[in-house]
């Protein structure tokens, strides 16, 4: 993704608590991290947590960036998220779900445009020629250079889930107000739980997959999670449902199967 200068930035943000409550070396420190994430981090939200690269980039000693890391950290109440190797600005994290969706909706729109324009179909943007003019070539030139991979870009794989949800709703429910205005926005508040159920509930993407698939597939559930925010309030209950009926399906095949096996026997 061809990252862009400059994150929005809102006064009544920097003056929340949290940022509030820091020394003024702190806050310092602290738009530092951010302007480095949003500039030097593939998903434009986090940091590196290792202590040493930390001193070096930010140029501060050791002893110095103890202090300053129990401000930004303070106890049961940290500005960060933090996993196993990096810091993750939540704040930035909502400006980079914005910035992607907001690239995906423009692009749909360019290529509808050319379409309409040239009347021509295919991928990407319009590159030079005149219409019935015969002079030049009307082509679309496929871009990658504002996607990035999933491996790399976790915050595409919130879209992909919400999308997976609402796209098997509308497939039943083509006109569902809520799934056509959560479409139409790009999915980005149904983005939204999806990361608060990796990050803050500790849910995998794997089983978060698993159980939309399964939950749209099963004749009471498909009626009863229809957005982000129920599949997050119902996704425990969900998880043991679709245990206990693969649990039953396994027993009733390895029951017939037996059975089979009995009747070959006495055959």
């Amino acid at each position: 993704m061809n990252k862009p200068p400059a994150f929005q930035f809102y006064p009544k943000d920097w003056f929340d608590y949290k940022v509030m409550r820091m020394s003024y070396e702190a806050q310092g420190v602290y738009i530092r991290i951010l302007s480095h994430m949003w500039k030097d981090s593939e998903d434009m939200c986090s940091f590196p947590k290792n202590v040493k690269s930390v001193c070096k980039i930010l140029g501060i000693s050791t002893r110095k960036w103890t202090k300053i890391y129990n401000e930004l950290q303070k106890h049961h109440d940290p500005i960060f998220i933090e996993n196993e190797h990096r810091f993750i600005s939540k704040r930035l994290q909502g400006e980079a779900i914005k910035l992607m969706q907001y690239r995906e909706l423009a692009s749909k729109g360019g290529k509808k445009s050319a379409v309409k324009r040239w009347g021509i179909k295919g991928k990407g943007t319009y590159k030079g020629g005149n219409k019935g003019t015969g002079k030049g070539r009307v082509t679309l030139q496929s871009s990658s250079s504002s996607s990035t991979s999933s491996s790399n870009n976790i915050l595409k794989e919130y879209i992909i889930l919400s999308k997976l949800l609402g796209e098997s709703i509308l497939k039943r429910s083509p006109n569902d107000f809520y799934v056509k205005k959560a479409k139409k926005n790009g999915w980005v508040k149904w983005a939204e739980n999806i990361r608060k159920m990796v990050e803050e509930d500790g849910c995998s993407l794997k089983e978060i997959e698993k159980v939309i698939e399964w939950c749209q597939g099963d004749s009471f559930w498909k009626t009863n999670v229809r957005s982000t925010a129920k599949l997050r309030l119902q996704f425990g209950q969900l998880m043991d449902k679709m245990k206990n009926k693969y649990q039953q399906e396994d027993k009733f095949e390895e029951a017939k199967r037996l059975c089979e096996e009995e009747k070959n026997e006495q055959g």
